[in-house]
């Protein structure tokens, strides 16, 4: 029962939910001024009101056409029904269940806008779009027909500059080459707000810090215009091996309050600027390839070729024809064909699940990494491979050394850098803001806003073990998000069995009953969760009545995350 008074009726009505908190008298009817609009045609404009009442609710008919019912009976005088009882309004049935009080309080506040709306999150890409829609519509033409007549490039860069100040006329723009030395200025002075930089020269941007994100997109945009210049006159190459590591901005990390990984994503970004290889480690679905993404975006050379190749997805033989490439005539009807190695000649590969290849393989790997060129399947032909490895796994590399199952050369070879990534239980202040970030995600695919997360759920959610880390939880915020409406606030009824019976380690000190307690629940929760949330399959298969678990699964507070009435 709610232990403040607080219950939850559910309908379904041609494959929807309609929901209504009771925490005081509530009206149910088909009218849209009713607390509780049930669109039935079965169902009077104002038929039933319910209020709590001595740990149930007290239900009146309103002199309804079709009659509410309690537990099979008719409601001539007002009555009384609790948790596992049976209301239903002509021919519409509803669910009754306990509101634990912590799902009346908003733990994190959903999206702020209408349906359909821009959000906050969303509004950057308009604001950068307008920026560069300006410069383009403007300046752009004659800038691409003085590019076609190779300019000098002070004189070019001078008038690139001032196209862009003419664009914005709030910022100012300075452009620098070798040691900083400035080649070209427009626009206000005034101390740099941001830095880009590419092929050994460095555009400093002057404005106000709201346009930050428009002046960085159209000072990329400017820089690029400059470079293509220098690339035109034979210049480029010289400039880029002066200056091979030229100082850009890394991109933004993901937010989080985890101290280990804001020091891994810190590390990561110095480590992009170089050529060393990186293993990340760590239990599947904790972000090894956002991390592996981010280390290319970071590298300062983000257009060039970022390939991935899940290692443990093919056979040797497959595997072998993946990386390496294969040459014409290997088998029949085989054509020639480049592997990963050779097309990401210049960039970054990422190898995931690399503990899974055989010893053939990793030998192979090496000598792609020593000699930088490859050897396709079946051809005598070397190849350039100058690449950039990112290698994860969910293994004990290690260990599989000793045991002989990986390569120690390879190890090292592979391993220049290494980083784990902590689990997600060992995040507990990311959960929260990872689930609302997600649940947000996952509804405006559907037009619809987020009304957040209900304490309540974050309890829950805080208390999982979450064994699949940030994949599963990314997956239950989809899957939960396909029974909210708009606006409506996730609440811990609607998370699924596993999460709501997660007990986790025995505490010491528990008692027998308490103990008794958790396992039931999980038995509950795993039987109605391989029923489908049917009752009374899984009534059947508990040997119980289906009475009685409706019973237990009240008094347990399981919720209805996966139950059918029917």
């Amino acid at each position: 029962m709610g232990k403040d008074g607080a219950f939850r009726l559910v309908a379904r009505i041609g494959g929807r939910e309609y929901r209504a908190t009771v925490r005081a008298e509530t009206v149910i009817g088909s009218a849209a001024e009713c607390d509780l609009v049930l669109p039935d045609p079965t169902v009077s404009r104002r038929h039933a009101r319910v209020l709590p009442r001595d740990g149930g609710l007290l239900v009146q008919d309103l002199e309804s056409r079709n009659g509410t019912y309690v537990d099979g009976a008719r409601v001539c005088t007002p009555a009384t029904i609790g948790c596992g009882g049976l209301l239903r309004l002509g021919e519409v049935e509803l669910r009754i269940e306990a509101l634990d009080p912590r799902d009346l309080t908003v733990a994190v506040a959903g999206t702020a806008v209408a349906a359909g709306a821009r959000t906050a999150a969303a509004a950057e890409p308009t604001l950068v779009s307008a920026g560069i829609s300006r410069f383009c519509v403007r300046e752009l033409a004659p800038l691409l027909a003085a590019l076609a007549g190779a300019p000098a490039r002070e004189a070019y860069a001078a008038q690139v500059l001032a196209a862009l100040a003419a664009s914005e006329p709030d910022a100012g723009f300075r452009l620098l080459g070798a040691g900083d030395a400035l080649l070209a200025r427009a626009g206000r002075p005034g101390p740099a707000l941001l830095r880009v930089a590419r092929a050994g020269l460095a555009l400093e941007v002057v404005g106000s810090p709201e346009l930050a994100p428009a002046l960085r997109s159209l000072a990329q945009l400017g820089l690029s215009l400059v470079a293509a210049a220098d690339a035109m006159a034979g210049t480029a190459g010289t400039a880029r091996a002066e200056h091979p590591t030229a100082a850009t901005e890394p991109p933004a990390a993901p937010q989080t309050g985890d101290p280990a990984l804001r020091e891994i994503y810190w590390q990561a970004a110095r480590v992009a600027r170089s050529r060393l290889n990186v293993l990340l480690t760590g239990e599947s679905g904790t972000g090894k390839e956002l991390l592996a993404r981010y280390l290319h975006d970071a590298s300062g050379e983000p257009g060039e070729r970022y390939l991935v190749l899940n290692c443990a997805a093919l056979p040797a033989d497959l595997l072998d024809a993946e990386l390496f490439g294969i040459e014409a005539g290997v088998a029949t009807g085989v054509s020639a064909r480049p592997g990963r190695f050779e097309l990401a000649h210049g960039g970054t590969l990422f190898l995931d699940e690399i503990g899974d290849m055989s010893l053939d393989t990793q030998a192979r790997i090496l000598r792609v990494l020593q000699e930088r060129e490859v050897y396709r399947v079946g051809s005598h032909k070397a190849r350039p491979a100058d690449v950039r490895v990112v290698s994860a796994t969910n293994r004990d590399l290690e260990a599989m050394v000793r045991e002989g199952r990986f390569r120690l050369d390879l190890f090292h070879r592979i391993a220049d850098w290494r980083a784990e990534l902590p689990p997600l239980r060992q995040r507990a202040g990311d959960i929260a803001n990872l689930a609302a970030q997600f649940l947000a995600q996952a509804m405006a695919t559907r037009g619809l806003r987020s009304g957040g997360l209900s304490q309540g759920a974050v309890d829950l959610m805080l208390r999982y073990g979450w064994p699949g880390n940030v994949r599963e939880l990314e997956r239950e915020m989809a899957r939960v998000a396909l029974f909210l409406d708009d606006g409506e606030v996730l609440t811990s009824t609607l998370l699924k069995p596993e999460i709501q019976a997660w007990t986790g380690p025995v505490a010491e000190g528990d008692s027998l009953a308490a103990q008794l307690e958790r396992e039931e629940r999980r038995v509950i929760a795993r039987a109605l969760a391989a029923c489908g949330g049917q009752v009374a399959e899984a009534a059947q298969r508990l040997g119980v009545s289906r009475s009685t678990l409706y019973r237990r699964i009240a008094q347990l507070e399981l919720g209805a995350a996966a139950v059918d009435a029917g």
